[in-house]
């Protein structure tokens, strides 16, 4: 007999900028791991959700249980609600569903009270948004709708981060962001003509960590050190850079930076990594970064990447890998090899359709 195809029915967090594009890097490794892919709009209304499981018929929903306004997605609540179930138990969909941590207040304690004064990107509803999951969470989580939470934390998170999810039951994935393959499959080859590169944007709470970093290097390198993106004070920038140049640019730099906010850079707290470190890993790129505290989960350091735990550090890193092309080649090579083995979306695809064939409670990482 033939085996049921995979049908995933996707619903991402939203659909352009920044995160759209770690969404779409998501929905992607599903098709690359050889599913039929839907992305669904989560806007679109109860008749447009009805016809895409009739039509579609998905063997899997992978969505959202929040939105950018930290409410319950729209699929969470009724009419949908009560249509996801139905069909849920008719077809024996499998659902899994990301969502923010449950226990914000708890995990990052009187560090809080500096986070929160961010009003910028949405910092301040992130981390004051209240514990979860929600009235309509649990009821979602109790009635059998959810089989799996998944997580863009690290695992050294979410024993404290999702400590409320796991009280109830709930089986919680690691899922940490990655490399897409329309990053790594076509790496160009381009002369090495800039020293330092940091592609990303900039607002008031990332700014206090990236600044110690920057200011320096700007200091020491100058216009060797080039930075492109939104929201930067003046005179720092470049201006934006379109997403379809990212692997161009990056390949020009002998030196790419990794920066981060001050919440992924708790020495004591791990939270999430960038995606743009995955990429720029899988793209062959040799990386410097901050300390990120999740990275411990994710690379080891002076093999995979460099770090630097203070501008000074950096710009003395920085100056010694410069002179040193034979090393950053080793470097970057390490770092490719082991992204493309350990951190692209199709293996996040591959191990959350892996976990959700059983899922009994606990705590899953993103590699078996």
């Amino acid at each position: 007999m033939k085996p049921m195809a995979t049908r995933v029915l996707y619903h991402p967090f939203v659909l352009k900028g920044a995160v759209g594009l770690i969404e779409h890097g998501f929905a992607s490794g599903f098709a690359e791991a050889g599913a039929e892919v839907l992305v669904w709009d989560g806007d679109s209304n109860t008749p447009e959700f009805i016809q895409a499981l009739a039509s579609f018929r998905p063997t899997h929903f992978v969505g959202h249980m929040q939105t950018v306004a930290r409410t319950n997605s729209v699929w969470m609540a009724e009419p949908i609600r009560a249509v996801l179930l139905e069909y849920k138990k008719r077809t024996g969909l499998r659902v899994a569903a990301c969502s923010a941590p449950g226990n914000l207040a708890e995990y990052f304690g009187d560090w809080l009270t500096n986070a929160t004064v961010h009003k910028q990107a949405g910092v301040a509803s992130f981390y004051g948004q209240p514990p979860r999951p929600n009235a309509v969470e649990r009821e979602a989580l109790a009635d059998g709708l959810i089989d799996l939470v998944t997580t863009r934390w690290s695992i050294g998170a979410v024993p404290g981060a999702y400590r409320n999810f796991l009280e109830l039951g709930t089986p919680v994935l690691v899922q940490p962001q990655a490399a897409e393959a329309r990053y790594y499959d076509s790496v160009p080859v381009v002369e090495q003509d800039i020293d330092l590169l940091y592609i990303g944007n900039c607002w008031s709470f990332k700014w206090e960590n990236m600044r110690q970093y920057v200011q320096p290097l700007k200091e020491r390198f100058g216009n060797g050190f080039q930075i492109y993106g939104s929201g930067w004070p003046e005179g720092i920038s470049l201006g934006p850079l379109d997403d379809g140049r990212l692997s161009e640019m990056a390949a020009r730099a002998r030196i790419n930076l990794g920066l981060h906010e001050p919440s992924q850079v708790l020495v004591d707290r791990p939270a999430s990594a960038n995606e743009r470190v995955f990429k720029l890993l899988s793209m062959g790129a040799f990386v410097i970064s901050d300390p990120c505290a999740a990275f411990q989960s994710f690379f080891r350091e002076g093999e995979h990447l460099v770090i630097a735990r203070s501008g000074a550090e950096m710009v003395a890193l920085a100056e010694t890998m410069l002179a040193q092309p034979e090393r950053r080649r080793a470097i970057a090579k390490q770092g490719r090899q082991h992204v493309m083995k350990c951190h692209t979306y199709r293996q996040r695809a591959e191990r959350l359709l892996s976990v959700l064939s059983g899922t009994p409670v606990g705590i899953y990482d993103f590699a078996a």
